[in-house]
């Protein structure tokens, strides 16, 4: 979500993507009218909120996303998350010992 707005207030990068989201490709910038299709893609993207030199995304592209805004878990949150993730990859069904 760092683009530059240009002077029509757009931020090039995200209208391609939202050009390849709503025509299944784009034109090309070197060939004038010349169309390429793309297909069987996904979109799935993550930003942080606007502020701080960050830019917020055209409405344009935002209405192609479904949002959620979520708070960041606290630390000790966070430390049960991965030791979970740890305990359970670093078992002894897989081989490895009590140190690791």
């Amino acid at each position: 979500n760092m683009p530059v707005i240009n002077e029509w207030l757009d931020q090039i990068t995200n209208e391609i993507v939202r050009q390849l989201m709503e025509m299944n490709g784009f034109y090309s910038l070197e060939k004038i009218g010349d169309f390429t299709t793309i297909t069987d893609m996904f979109f799935m993207a993550a930003m942080i909120q606007p502020g701080g030199g960050r830019n917020d995304i055209p409405q344009r592209l935002k209405r192609h996303f479904s949002i959620f805004n979520c708070c960041l878990p606290s630390n000790a949150s966070m430390d049960k998350i991965f030791k979970t993730i740890g305990c359970g990859y670093y078992c002894r069904e897989r081989g490895f010992t009590e140190e690791v």
